[in-house]
């Protein structure tokens, strides 16, 4: 019986990973005997609630209602029905029990119930992880008050970087189409539009690269630093521009563009010198 509870366990928990959002958006997190003990937390809760599910089951339907029930000779001329006397059962548990004695897989029949609700449980222990992943769906659209499966995964790609300020800031700005300035390892620098993130897998999160639609690129000074534009992209065709592929571990930086706040800066900031003066013009 313990064997027979054990595999659909470990496997109900495996499919919660895979077709719960939540759970699959975090699953990269996971590695080694964390996953293990992961996926048996997952398979002991659709266990338990399987089994409770079960048991309501089986108390309010899994009865005999009418026993040996004869019916008068009257009745049986006016409904035209044969003689004898009737059984009105809904006893699945008991019949299931018999099946297996025929079988020969138990003799007793209190066993026999037994191995039959232990059974059904493990096969509702494996249809579980559908009934949550939907619950979830739910629940996720209610909180969000909405019915869209675009702001759904959008919020669920957010949850999965959770744990990273700079994926955070990647995700919210793909999914609200913000103009972004990437600064890179090699002091490249970047303005445009993430056109993408990729997708977490069981392996991997949304961490790896992305797909970058370029506005405006330059370089930062190699000695103070300031941003220096050299390509406007907008001065081609449109149909010219192809999206830059970047790996996020060679992102230096990231913040959501302002052009508001990039000409309030442009205008308060000092002039560079002219020739004239050379030892101001060192410092801008």
């Amino acid at each position: 019986m313990a064997l027979l509870l054990l595999l659909p366990l470990l496997v109900s928990g495996y499919l919660v990973c895979l077709y719960d959002p939540i759970a699959y958006s975090r699953l990269h997190r996971y590695d080694g005997q964390l996953l293990y003990l992961q996926a048996g937390r997952f398979g002991l809760t659709c266990l338990f609630m399987a089994i409770v599910l079960m048991l309501l089951f089986v108390g309010l339907v899994s009865h005999t209602w009418l026993d040996k029930a004869c019916l008068k000779p009257e009745l049986k001329m006016a409904f035209l029905i044969k003689g004898g006397c009737y059984s009105i059962t809904t006893d699945f548990l008991a019949a299931f029990g018999q099946l297996l004695q025929k079988a020969g897989v138990v003799k007793e029949s209190l066993n026999a119930q037994c191995v039959a609700f232990g059974v059904m449980s493990a096969l509702l222990t494996l249809v579980m992880p559908r009934l949550g992943a939907e619950l979830t769906l739910r629940k996720l659209g209610k909180e969000l008050n909405t019915t869209n499966i675009r702001a759904i995964e959008g919020y669920v790609l957010r949850e999965s970087v959770s744990h990273s300020p700079v994926g955070i800031a990647l995700v919210e700005s793909f999914a609200f189409q913000q103009q972004v300035m990437l600064t890179m390892s090699d002091r490249k620098v970047y303005r445009g539009f993430i056109q993408s993130v990729g997708a977490p897998t069981e392996v991997t999160g949304v961490d790896q690269e992305i797909e970058f639609l370029p506005s405006v690129s330059g370089y930062r000074d190699k000695d103070n630093l300031t941003v220096v534009y050299t390509t406007h992209y907008s001065d081609a065709e449109s149909a010219t521009i192809e999206p830059i592929y970047f790996r996020q571990e060679n992102i230096v930086s990231i913040c959501r563009f302002s052009e508001d706040i990039h000409k309030a800066f442009e205008k308060n900031a000092p002039k560079c010198p002219t020739e004239l003066d050379p030892i101001v013009a060192t410092g801008c």
